[in-house]
């Protein structure tokens, strides 16, 4: 039986990359591109499981939460 992993992905806009965090093994992962950034993480995992036999992976657990609007969102000024 094989285990999964988590792979996190980001786009990050100010930077103009992408970004991948596998959390099970605490590797991130980092390319001008999706593509070129899972092909990163792929590579970074293989090595990792070649040079850790005895593979214990970090817990992980993935929730989501519900951030409330604001609906009677102001700002005011102190002029």
């Amino acid at each position: 039986m094989s285990e999964g992993l988590t792979l996190l992905i980001e786009e990050d806009y100010a930077e103009n990359n992408f970004s991948i965090y596998v959390p099970e093994l605490r590797l991130s992962a980092v390319g001008d591109t999706e593509e070129e950034a899972l092909l990163c993480a792929q590579e970074l995992i293989e090595i990792f499981l070649a040079n850790n036999p005895s593979l214990n992976l970090y817990a992980t657990k993935v929730m989501r939460t519900e951030i409330p609007k604001f609906t009677n969102f102001s700002i005011s000024s102190a002029i």
